[in-house]
């Protein structure tokens, strides 16, 4: 087994399909609280080691019922996404010398901090888990 991989996304699990079956499953009511919570949860947590898992719970949700899901999953992580990336671009850049034969102007690039890589690479997950879909 592949240790980067929990043994919830292993190939005969059966994660998948049942977050699948239980999204599709609850009533309105039930749905719409359980959105909020998995909303509630993505805005507030961000677990790397669990990236692959909640993205088959928000895909699950989407699936299950498109239009309230991008509204109260997608929207706001992709609004996080675009608020911390407008942050980034107003922090000094990376300190460490550079040298001027470069191509690129590296001095204007910005340096991540391995916490900021960590964050977008979890929402970003995320939300293209989601997005695969939000069409269908």
């Amino acid at each position: 087994p592949d240790p980067e991989v929990s043994f919830l996304m292993y190939g005969s699990s059966m994660y998948r399909p049942f977050m699948e079956l239980l999204f599709a499953r609850l009533s309105p009511e039930l749905y719409d609280a359980a959105l909020d919570r998995v909303g509630s949860f993505l805005k507030s947590h961000t677990l790397p080691g669990a990236g692959s898992e909640l993205g088959v719970l928000t895909a699950a949700a989407v699936w299950a019922r498109p239009a309230p899901a991008v509204t109260c999953l997608l929207l706001p992580l992709a609004a996080r996404i675009i608020d911390e990336a407008h942050l980034l671009l107003h922090l000094p850049s990376s300190p460490t010398a550079k040298s001027p034969s470069t191509a690129a102007k590296e001095e204007d690039l910005l340096v991540l901090t391995i916490g900021q890589e960590t964050s977008f690479r979890w929402w970003i997950g995320i939300l293209t888990a989601g997005a695969h879909y939000a069409g269908a």
